[in-house]
């Protein structure tokens, strides 16, 4: 039995059911118990809710964009489809997946995004992969987790600079260069390697992150021996993307997966709170004091090559205190 967890047996047999991966079932076990309460107060299992408790409970869970509300509906649905089929439902039973139903009837889940806004807002790991999962073109899933590595530098030169010739694929290195010659060495994620393998083999770009089918309009890239290339054109060929392409390219990522503070800036942000989160389980921590952001700037720089300034780790303590004040809200 799971403590505060509404229909306990129920939702550990899904789980045991289910063949997702270790780290899903945790995700989704935390979803069921943020969900609890208000089974508890309405006095039955979220696989009877209608309409109107679906609505209630999403606008209850506060989510802060829209892919985590169709995450969270998609889990439900599957849940659901579940029970019927096992014949959990008992008394509910009448045949409808109300998930089903409301994920295919609604056409405005804005309306269940918290209108709180976190400014230089910092996305979780589950966000993250939302937002990774969401995307479709390579180049696109590149803008995302590049920044989140720490590969930025001035302009974005680093990243639109790369070259396969520059990655070490059994050492998972990466060389990179900057608008100012400088040069540095950093490890980087087996995910991020096949990221940079995916774009440089990618041949054509889909607009509308694939939206319309077959009828999606496409273009090709440019010939080039950079990762990330222009699209294609007389005036393109051999060269890298400028660094006026990187505005619209957020913009359009923004526009699509409804994550509208999606930057370089905001993801690389993420990346540092997220350090400093595996410190304080390191060392057993609740909160981070003098010693953990001493052991933040260490870890940054001899594992990354990266230096944050006085100013910018000011910035970091701060956006740190407001995710937990609102957390705490």
């Amino acid at each position: 039995m799971t403590k505060n967890l509404h229909n306990s047996n129920v939702k550990n047999a899904y789980l045991e059911y289910s063949d997702a991966k270790e780290s899903t079932k945790v995700t989704v076990m935390n979803d069921f118990k943020n969900i609890s309460k208000v089974e508890n107060d309405l006095g039955k299992d979220v696989y009877a809710f209608n309409d109107l408790e679906i609505g209630d409970m999403l606008m209850s869970l506060g989510y802060s964009n829209v892919l985590s509300v169709r995450r969270i509906l998609s889990i439900l649905r599957d849940y659901v489809f579940w029970a019927i089929a096992n014949d959990q439902r008992g008394e509910y039973e009448n045949g409808i997946n109300g998930m089903d139903l409301f994920l295919k009837s609604e056409k405005d889940l804005m309306k269940y995004v918290s209108n709180k806004q976190i400014s230089g807002k910092i996305l979780s790991l589950q966000e993250l992969e939302d937002l990774i999962n969401i995307v479709d073109n390579p180049i696109d899933k590149l803008f995302i987790q590049c920044p989140y590595e720490f590969i930025a530098g001035q302009e974005m030169f680093e990243m639109r600079s790369l070259k396969m010739s520059n990655v070490n694929m059994e050492n998972l290195t990466v060389k990179l260069f900057d608008m100012d010659g400088s040069e540095r060495e950093q490890k980087i994620s087996a995910k991020l390697l096949k990221l940079l393998e995916d774009t440089e083999s990618q041949s054509e770009y889909i607009f509308n992150n694939g939206e319309g089918g077959s009828r999606a309009r496409s273009r090709a890239f440019a010939e080039s021996e950079y990762i990330v290339k222009p699209l294609k054109r007389k005036s393109s060929e051999g060269q890298m993307l400028t660094y006026a392409s990187i505005g619209a390219k957020y913009r359009r990522i923004q526009e699509f997966t409804g994550f509208s503070y999606i930057n370089a800036v905001a993801l690389k942000d993420t990346r540092i709170i997220h350090e400093i989160v595996d410190l304080l389980e390191d060392n057993d921590m609740y909160k981070p004091d003098g010693f953990v952001f001493t052991e933040l700037q260490s870890r940054l720089r001899d594992r990354y090559s990266v230096e944050i300034s006085p100013m910018q780790l000011y910035s970091i303590k701060k956006k740190y205190e407001q995710i937990i004040t609102i957390k705490s809200l």
